[in-house]
């Protein structure tokens, strides 16, 4: 148990404030030079630091600055942001900045780049597969293969097609698709669709009917619809490839 008690003043005291420095804050940096500041605090004599209203008739000094160092600071990996994968389809890279940086100056504001040894850990990725896309340059130089063979392989279509059935003939002519008509009505054409990041549409050709449902992620052709939609894409490339 504890207790207390006080005697009333015989002789009423007059308080006593002033301006005074009692402690400095953190440190600004994390490591290497930083600075402290102490910030005035309104005293008075016996019962310490009171509101500042009771020094408001007092001038107020200016804050005091002091240097400070906490630790040395550690050499670390410095990550930029992922790029490359805007201009992509299937099968593209996207690739960061990684360097081994080293903090300089007060509060790590500025870093020397040094070498990759330095920094404890493995390195973090610099490139990395985009999610379901492939080089636009890779597509072109492909769709051109296709139109100098001999026969049209439908595996090799923009689009991923997962499986269609082609009637192959000894004698046909360069880039000529050719169909067993009397079997056509057996084949089918299921086209993987890609979305635009950008405007978040469905790249299909608009001109194209019939259109697949707006929200599906695939969509399967039959009979004669498959093979002009074929045709199509060899007219589109054929196209591109002379603008």
């Amino acid at each position: 148990m504890r207790y207390s008690y006080g005697l009333k003043e015989k002789s009423p005291r007059k308080p006593e404030f002033s301006w005074d420095f009692v402690d400095w804050e953190k440190c600004s940096a994390n490591c290497g030079p930083g600075e402290q500041i102490s910030k005035p605090r309104c005293l008075e004599k016996l019962a310490g630091i009171v509101d500042e209203m009771y020094c408001k008739n007092i001038p107020r000094p200016e804050e005091k600055v002091r240097p400070c160092y906490r630790a040395p600071c550690l050499p670390r990996w410095m990550i930029g942001d992922w790029q490359g994968c805007a201009s992509c389809v299937v099968g593209c890279e996207k690739r960061r900045t990684v360097k081994c940086v080293r903090p300089v100056g007060h509060s790590e504001q500025d870093v020397d780049i040094i070498a990759d040894s330095y920094c404890q850990g493995p390195k973090p990725k610099e490139r990395e597969p985009c999610a379901n896309r492939e080089k636009r340059d890779d597509v072109l130089t492909r769709e051109q293969r296709n139109k100098n063979s001999e026969h049209f392989s439908p595996k090799k279509l923009k689009h991923s097609p997962k499986h269609k059935k082609v009637t192959e003939t000894p004698e046909i002519k360069k880039g000529e698709v050719v169909v067993d008509k009397e079997d056509v009505k057996n084949l089918t054409l299921t086209i993987i669709l890609e979305r635009d990041e950008e405007t978040d549409t469905l790249n299909f050709p608009k001109d194209f009917e019939p259109q697949p449902p707006a929200n599906s992620t695939e969509f399967t052709l039959v009979g004669m619809d498959a093979v002009r939609y074929i045709q199509k894409i060899q007219e589109d490339a054929s196209k591109r490839r002379s603008e």
